[in-house]
Order: C-alpha cells, then structure tokens, then sequence
C-alpha cells in the first residue's frame, strides 16, 4: 500500500483504512489487556478538536491506524556531552518539517507523548557526560508485536588533553571591523577520517553575536580559506593522536589595532571512544496481540 501525504492530520484517506478500537483503560489493580488488532477493524476514533487525555493506549491506536494506512513511523534520538533530543519522522521527514508544529492539536500531543516517552525510556537526564548515543525505533505491527521497537548505540569517550607544537595562524587587522574586538576559533567534531567543522567568528567580547555576514566578500574570503586550513590542521592533530573526536572553542581578543591577530594554538583537547560501546534493544509502549 502506497502511504498517504501526511499533513499533520486523520485525515480522510487514513480514515478510510480503518475502523474501531475500544478505549477502556482497566482497573489499577489489574493488568492491561493485550492490545487485540483485527487489521479490517480498525478505527482512531477521536477527531482532532477533541479534548482528550493522551494515553498510551491512544498513541498506540494512533500510530497503529498510520502504519496501516502505509506510513513509516520512526522515532530517532542523537546526543552527549550536554547535549541531545529525541524526534518523530513520518514517511523519513521530521514532524516539524511537515507542517506547521505548535504542539497543540490532538496529534501533536500525541507525538509529545511518545517523543516524551522515549526520552524516559532512554533515561539520559540532560545528555550531560563524556558519551555519544543515537538510535531509532520503528514502529511495527508483526509476529505478535505492536509498537516501537529499535537499537540504541552508547559509547563513552574518554577525555584527552595534550600540550602541541606552538601554531600560530594569522588574521590582518585591515580585514577586521574596527568595532570587532574578538576572533572565536570553534571546532567540532571530526571522526571517521573526515574533517573536523571549524568555524570562525568575528564578535564583540561579551556579545555571542556572530558579526560575520557584515564583513565584505574579501574577508569572508579570507575567513573561508582560514577555516579550511584550520580543518586540515586539527584533522592531521586527529590522526597524529588518533582521536575519534575533538572539539575546541578558544576566544582571541583584539587588544589593539596591531597589523595582524594572531591565532595561537600551543594545546590540543581531544577524545577516544573507550571499549564501554554497547547496544541495547529497545521496545516501547509495546503490546502483543
């Protein structure tokens, strides 16, 4: 089955492939039905003004009624080191980029919900830590199983900090705004023999503000080529020690209008995956039917 455009909406081709599902979450004391699914007898039965509290059971006969109806549902999540999100995709595009995303209408509480599950599932806190993880989950209807069921992979990387050969790069001040007083050197990432990201902003101490679309096309030149050099300078860093990753942000100050910035690098900061790498399966809100 060819899967439908999906807006954002139940709409009306979706409607068309199902029919109905009870709702009725059972005593506290008693232990959840296993989800029963009849393929021709399924519905979502809830329109999209309805004022309805998001369960798990509504999510999964949610998201049933969309794979049914030949969607691809994939909840996918990258983070580490402070920093990290988990997202839904619909037919490989992420739900922001397929409609307008306030988070108000049924189905958008229902993607919060299960976006919101799996972060507690995953139960990374703030992604704060030396590690990397990524993964998805699909969610499928088969062998008995109904729900997201996917993999994720956990490494921890271990911190190295090394002193280097002094380098010093160098910036003329002529190309320099005069109200510029700073050149911030950020790089990130770079593993898999690929050239670490560099990027080079002009700024004013104190104001994260990257002043760079203000320059002329002969300094952004300058700036571009610079960044390039850099890249080639970190990445041979990279293999020299070889690191898995590195990532580095250092501030140069303009003290005065002297005839060049010079870009001082005498240290390298860099990171190893350890042998701590793991997977682990993942299953949510799963039923068995």
């Amino acid at each position: 089955m060819e899967p439908n455009e999906f807006d954002g909406t139940y709409n009306g081709a979706m409607m068309s492939v199902i029919s109905s599902v009870k709702h009725t979450e059972p005593p506290p004391d008693q232990e959840k039905p296993a989800l029963k699914l009849d393929v021709s007898d399924i519905k979502f039965p809830y329109k999209e003004t309805d004022d309805v509290v998001i369960t798990s059971q509504l999510a999964m006969d949610y998201y049933s009624s969309l794979h049914l109806a030949g969607n691809k549902i994939q909840l996918e999540w990258s983070g580490g080191g402070d920093s990290g999100s988990v997202w839904l995709n619909i037919n490989n595009k992420q739900v922001e980029e397929i409609y307008e995303y306030h988070g108000k209408t049924l189905y958008e509480r229902i993607h919060d919900f299960i976006i919101n599950e799996m972060y507690d599932n995953l139960d990374y806190g703030s992604w704060a830590g030396e590690f990397s993880a990524s993964g998805t989950a699909d969610f499928i209807i088969e062998d008995g199983f109904v729900g997201f069921r996917g993999t994720d992979n956990y490494s921890q990387d271990d911190y190295h900090h090394v002193n280097i050969e002094t380098r010093i790069f160098t910036v003329p001040i002529a190309l320099i705004p005069e109200h510029i007083n700073e050149v911030y050197v950020s790089i990130q990432d770079g593993h898999d023999g690929n050239l670490p990201e560099v990027t080079i902003s002009l700024r004013v101490r104190g104001d994260w503000k990257r002043h760079n679309d203000e320059l002329n096309a002969e300094t952004q030149k300058y700036i571009e080529e610079l960044e390039n050099t850099l890249a080639e300078f970190f990445r041979d860093l990279m293999d020299k020690y070889e690191a898995d990753h590195c990532y580095d942000d250092q501030g140069f100050s303009i003290e005065n209008r002297a005839a060049e910035v010079k870009l001082t690098f005498n240290e390298f900061t860099y990171y190893t995956t350890s042998e701590s790498f793991r997977t682990k399966e993942i299953d949510l809100l799963h039923s068995e039917y």
